[in-house]
């Protein structure tokens, strides 16, 4: 019997153990918060943080690089941050984050960064670098641990600090409203937990830091509640509702207080150390690594739906406890700090007193309706393709038939230009002779090769070509050597357009001379960054980006992929038998292939159509006779006739498509802007079904 009690409590203790070690295990994987498998494409959404240096939202970090997102750090101090900017960029070599000054200390510093941010507009540089020009810089997301920095004491400032973190919020408003109603814009304060300690009774009048940081939390949770009623009033056309209305109409702007975990020592830890060793275990327990806390914030900056949205009662916030409630009154001192600010001069922060804040509402809503049915209107097309493909000649087409052409003031402009093409085409010439050991016929040529080899351009303006250089360029090109080093055309680079300036060259040598339309097709200069283009097509409104080809520019196109219409892609058909100048073993056809592949099963192009540029078919269809096409892809095996040819190509470009897009491929030759006209007049219908489909009509 008494074995049977010894074993009976042995077990029981087992028992117990095993109770203890899950409810550990139960209240550490509480403490680490949700785990985020929500994933959200934040590709050209700008999110701000502001409070850093924060273990939590350090390790934040990451994760906002790996979404896309554009990241704005406010610091006082931005050089302070080189070292975590650095490590993200190396990291994620895509990844879009900047420093910006804004001291939260200092409300001037606040002002000035909010009036800089609302009176700048997108350029194409920078963080914004694909926003059209006159827009205010929008805002997508803003995280804030103002009153969540490690080991920080609470100090008698905080009270400033909320107010001008309040401030830098209801100034920033007119940049969040900015936003379109299908963005979902997240506003994320960082709190402690212990708010409920900012209402329990002071002792002998001494306010503890644990009392000072569930105030500061608390002040936390009722500013976020009253920035959403904010913001909400201004999308509703109500500047202050009334205190009869059971609930504002809610925006797309979600105000939210996330509590990561404890980090506060000075504050979270006397707490838990009044209850001996079970208090500080459950301070342990309880206290999640930053990584984890970072986890709790990429939820709430993820989820689909967060919980947002006010109740006015009684003049009260309410939606917290009981005990938490607070007057409006309490807090109207900081509306009031407010109302000198840009937002507060354009009615979206008015108090109840002002009698034109309504009106001033009600303009900047009809306003943003205006721009989105504007917008409505608009059809924002992307030219994608690999370097040389032909995309900057289209854009160039775009002008010369849609705007009326370049005045004489932009022809003079393309004569440096042309002046280069025509040195660096003759000085490949003259290279791949010597590379191929072959030699011009001629001796004269032989010295001319020469003589070209060591000219250098000296581009200024109101320069000309020389006589002499002329001369030379036009006698090595007529040199009878040239047709057999065009046969090894593969072996050696030459731009498309050089035979056209070296058949030319007395034209473009004359001392008046200007280019003309022709000359402005057939220039080359490499194109950086992103180009847009405005023009209207019949009753469209075209928005048409060109971005650089190059591997090196290609990072750039991300932030171009939202809302757009329908991508045109360019590939030099006649490119198959070339590699890159970027890495002289991949061929540019493989290239492009492989580019097209990742742009059309992108999943920011679910919903929009390519249309396909088949672009230089001219030289194609005279090196299809010359170079076999099956000697790069062994499995074509239609010959020389261009058509087959074509479309070979095109089945190869068909088959990397398993997003199943709709596919409009076209032959062209963009420097013939008749053909072009012709291809642009069937390219319209396609942009218009797009346009009508994205606006709901089809």
């Amino acid at each position: 019997m008494l074995d049977f009690v010894i074993e009976q409590i042995a077990f029981d203790r087992i028992i117990a153990a095993v109770a203890v070690v899950v409810s550990l295990a139960f209240i550490r994987s509480y403490a680490g918060g949700v785990k985020n498998d929500h994933r959200r494409d934040l590709h050209q959404r700008t999110v701000i943080l502001a409070g850093l240096p924060s273990s939590v939202l350090t390790c934040t970090l990451p994760t906002l690089a790996e979404t896309g997102a554009t990241i704005i750090i406010l610091h006082p101090r931005p050089l302070e941050l080189v070292a975590i900017i650095n490590a993200i960029r190396l990291r994620f070599t895509d990844a879009e984050i900047f420093a910006e000054k804004c001291d939260l200390n200092d409300v001037e510093s606040v002002k000035e960064f909010s009036d800089n941010w609302n009176k700048s507009e997108r350029t194409p540089t920078g963080p914004s670098n694909t926003i059209e020009s006159g827009q205010i810089r929008r805002i997508d997301g803003v995280i804030f641990s103002t009153d969540y920095e490690d080991g920080v004491v609470i100090t008698p400032n905080q009270e400033k600090r909320d107010a001008a973190a309040h401030l830098l919020l209801l100034s920033l408003i007119p940049a969040i409203a900015h936003s379109p109603n299908s963005r979902d814009i997240r506003v994320i304060r960082l709190v402690q937990p212990f708010y409920t300690a900012g209402t329990l009774k002071v002792v002998n009048s001494k306010m503890t830091n644990i009392n000072l940081a569930g105030i500061q939390a608390l002040r936390g949770i009722a500013l976020s509640r009253y920035l959403q009623s904010e913001i909400d009033s201004a999308k509703s056309q109500n500047v202050v509702p009334e205190v009869d209305k059971t609930r504002i109409e809610k925006s797309n702007v979600s105000c939210l207080t996330v509590c990561p975990g404890f980090v506060r020592e000075a504050t979270v830890w006397p707490l838990f150390s009044q209850y001996g060793i079970i208090g500080k275990l459950l301070y342990f327990l309880l206290l999640p690594s930053a990584s984890e806390g970072s986890e709790v914030i990429t939820y709430a900056l993820m989820k689909e739906k967060p919980g947002k949205g006010m109740l006015y009662r009684d003049n009260k916030l309410v939606g917290l406890p009981k005990e938490l409630q607070i007057e409006l009154s309490n807090i109207d001192n900081l509306k009031s700090t407010a109302s000198s600010t840009k937002a507060g001069e354009m009615g979206l922060c008015s108090s109840k007193q002002d009698k034109n804040g309504k009106q001033r509402s009600l303009e900047i809503d009809k306003q943003l309706e205006d721009d989105a049915k504007k917008m409505r209107r608009d059809c924002k097309i992307l030219l994608l393709g690999s370097g040389e493909s032909g995309k900057s000649t289209i854009v160039k087409q775009m002008k010369i038939i849609h705007q009326n052409g370049y005045s004489k003031e932009e022809l003079i402009g393309f004569r440096l230009i042309v002046f280069k093409n025509v040195v660096d085409s003759a000085q490949s010439v003259v290279l791949a002779l010597r590379k191929l050991s072959m030699e011009p016929i001629s001796n004269t040529n032989q010295h001319y090769a020469d003589y070209i080899l060591g000219f250098r351009l000296d581009l200024e303006p109101g320069m000309t070509l020389n006589k002499e250089l002329v001369n030379a360029i036009d006698s090595l090109w007529n040199d009878p050597i040239i047709p057999k080093l065009l046969d090894r055309s593969s072996e050696w680079y030459l731009m498309d357009s050089a035979p056209y300036f070296f058949q030319n060259v007395h034209r473009i040598g004359n001392q008046d001379y200007i280019p003309n339309e022709n000359d402005v097709l057939r220039a080359r200069i490499k194109t950086t960054g992103i180009t847009e283009t405005r023009f209207t097509m019949g009753q469209l409104s075209i928005h048409m980006f060109d971005v650089g080809g190059q591997r090196s520019e290609r990072k750039k196109w991300i932030h171009c992929f939202e809302a757009v219409t329908s991508i045109i892609f360019c590939v030099a058909i006649s490119e198959y038998d070339q590699t890159l100048l970027e890495e002289s073993g991949q061929n540019r056809m493989q290239e492009s292939l492989v580019l097209f592949e990742s742009v059309i099963n992108s999943r920011w192009f679910l919903r929009t159509s390519i249309i396909l540029f088949m672009n230089k078919v001219d030289v194609f269809r005279v090196k299809i006779t010359k170079v076999p096409l099956e000697k790069y892809f062994p499995e074509y095996s239609g010959g020389a006739e261009l058509n087959k040819a074509a479309k070979y190509i095109l089945w190869r470009f068909t088959q990397t498509n398993r997003a199943r897009l709709s596919i409009y491929p076209h032959l062209t030759q963009a420097t013939d802007t008749s053909n072009i006209r012709l291809v642009f007049a069937a390219v319209k219908e396609t942009i218009l079904q797009n346009a009508l489909r994205d606006s709901g009509i089809l």
